[in-house]
């Protein structure tokens, strides 16, 4: 009898290899599983042009979409329904008509040195391998990365399926070989009679995607979006997004040597390590790595920065001075602007700037971290009433006032103001409502624009999360009226360090933007001195900047991005264009 519950059969594409039919049955099996067995998986093999020329070194295979692009055919010509891919295999454009509708699950991002007891040298520089040793991979990514360690290693070139590779190692035709982890890991293949080194991703940087499993689908095709949607895998999709926009602004391929690998901090932030080499490099040419890291919360920005600041040491081209290849990321000739605000606000006066068509870095110049115990705030948040006023003068106020509250605690017909439009999205993401923003985005703004602070009828209670080291005008003008006022320290700030910033600040820029006296300090405390042309976010940064004796300072009439990019658009006159 058939089961009545299975409404549909999903067709899923996949390579022959083991690894790809291994990644293909999971995802079967998942689907099957989330989706309370409505439907079943049929399994659809097909052989790619990367499949039937495992003879020839993939230097030599500059097609993008080598191992894909009979599969994405098969899909549009609804032969499938879904494609099982690797996601570090796949270009970053694909075919019209087809989407990427699941990231699952990414396995170890890692590489791995497998290699032959007889080798094997625990006390080798870089890696645990003896002098002169013959190591096999056939990416030019793992072999740039061996030689740049090693100038000594012997590297081969090696194809095959990973039991071949594997094979080739055990039987002595290599000293060593290097496989990805996650390859190994989905097979559970044994290594028996080998030494296997794990390869710190940190140094031996991965292809972007590496570990990543990607289905694909049509567009058009929204009951299997609909199964898929099961087993997505959100944070996988962030964390490699910052790896996958990198490749794509540098316009890389399988055969090009570069690597993407995105972590988390501990504060919750991305660390983006990349490195790249020259393109076209072959055996026995020059090396010529660069390696950069940059560090912060939004994926595509990170991407956009890293590349930043290698084409500023590379002498404006991602692939170096040598390379006919005209890098994308930044217009030849354009201004080339660092933004220092916080990542809330630097978001979007990077965005509005790369629009406009300069280049841009942004490193914010400070870092907050919360001083305030949660007893405090518990009691300070149980003790408000209906009518009190919650004040914010800045995003990092409302987050380490509110990320570890529940709203439930607040009374219902709390009210909120706030400094300005960043810091009212930064409250609206918290689930409450903002009933005052000033018409200019400042303290002096804000005391002008708030009745309270002009009249003592109507006499309130207040409370003020603020910085520790932040100017008190708005709490003084309200107690100046008579109003009852808390101020409550709820965050410090510090100056940004690390490789990230060290790196950003390496480069020269036609301008900085500060959007903060603290970003003034923080910059100078990091850099010894400040750059002689800057733009000012109000006039308590202008001051700032002008007392620290900056020549040049430009201050924006509005704390608008687009009032950044109109003036710079004057003061360095240059002619950019708008994106469309």
């Amino acid at each position: 009898m058939v089961d009545k519950e299975i409404l549909s059969t999903i067709r899923i594409g996949t390579r022959t290899s083991r690894l790809a039919l291994a990644q293909s049955h999971w995802v079967g099996a998942k689907m099957e599983d989330r989706n309370s067995h409505r439907m079943k998986a049929d399994y659809v093999l097909i052989n790619t042009k990367g499949d039937k020329l495992r003879h020839l070194s993939l230097a030599k295979l500059d097609d993008k979409g080598f191992f894909t692009r009979e599969i994405e055919s098969a899909l549009l010509n609804n032969e499938v329904d879904i494609a099982v891919h690797s996601y570090k295999d796949m270009p970053t454009q694909g075919p019209e008509g087809l989407q990427i509708a699941a990231l699952p699950w990414r396995e170890d991002p890692a590489d791995l040195l497998l290699i032959r007891p007889e080798a094997h040298d625990p006390n080798g520089e870089g890696f645990p391998i003896k002098r002169e040793a013959r190591v096999g991979t056939g990416s030019i990514r793992r072999q740039v990365l061996l030689l740049d360690t090693r100038p000594d290693l012997r590297v081969g070139d090696l194809r095959g399926n990973v039991n071949t590779r594997v094979s080739k190692v055990q039987e002595g035709r290599f000293d060593a070989i290097v496989l990805a982890a996650a390859g190994v890991a989905r097979l559970g293949l044994s290594l028996k009679g080998l030494v296997v080194h794990r390869l710190d991703p940190t140094q031996f940087i991965p292809a972007p995607g590496q570990g990543v499993v990607a289905v694909q689908i049509r567009e058009s095709d929204s009951e299997t979006r609909g199964y898929l949607e099961k087993i997505h895998a959100p944070d996988v999709a962030f964390f490699v997004k910052a790896e996958r926009h990198f490749l794509a602004l540098a316009e890389g391929g399988c055969n090009v040597p570069l690597g993407a690998w995105a972590e988390e901090t501990t504060d919750g932030e991305i660390r983006l390590h990349t490195f790249v080499g020259r393109k076209g490099w072959q055996a026995g040419e020059p090396l010529d790595v660069e390696r950069v890291t940059v560090v912060g919360l939004e994926p595509e920005a990170l991407a956009w920065t890293a590349i930043q600041i290698l084409q500023d040491r590379r002498n404006g081209s991602v692939w170096g001075a040598e390379s006919a290849h005209a890098d994308a990321a930044t217009p030849k000739g354009a201004p080339r602007i660092l933004v220092t605000a916080s990542e809330a606000v630097g978001r979007g006066q990077m965005g509005a700037l790369r629009a406009a068509g300069f280049g841009v870095v942004h490193v914010p110049m400070i870092e907050t971290e919360s001083i305030v115990e949660l007893d405090l705030l518990q009691e300070v948040a149980s003790g408000l009433k209906d009518g009190d006023w919650l004040v914010f003068s800045s995003s990092a106020a409302v987050r380490h006032f509110l990320e570890r509250l529940s709203c439930a605690m607040l009374p219902k017909n709390l009210k909120v103001a706030v400094i300005g439009e960043h810091t009212a999205h930064s409250v609206k993401a918290f689930g409450l409502g903002v009933d005052f923003v000033p018409q200019s985005a400042s303290s002096a703004g804000f005391v002008a624009d708030f009745e309270p602070c002009q009249s003592r009828q109507n006499a309130g209670r207040f409370v003020l999360p603020v910085a520790l080291d932040g100017r008190r005008r708005i709490a003084k003008a309200l107690r100046a009226q008579g109003h009852e006022v808390k101020v409550l320290p709820v965050y410090r700030t510090k100056a940004a360090n690390g490789e990230a910033v060290e790196a950003a600040l390496s480069i020269d820029y036609e301008a900085v933007v500060f959007s903060s006296p603290s970003g003034v300090q923080g910059y100078r405390g990091i850099h010894g001195s400040l750059p002689s042309q800057c733009v000012a976010i109000g006039t308590t940064t202008q001051s700032a900047l002008v007392e620290a004796g900056v020549t040049t300072v430009w201050l924006a009439p509005d704390p608008s991005p687009a009032s950044i990019v109109r003036l710079l658009q004057v003061k360095l006159g240059k002619l950019l264009t708008e994106k469309s």
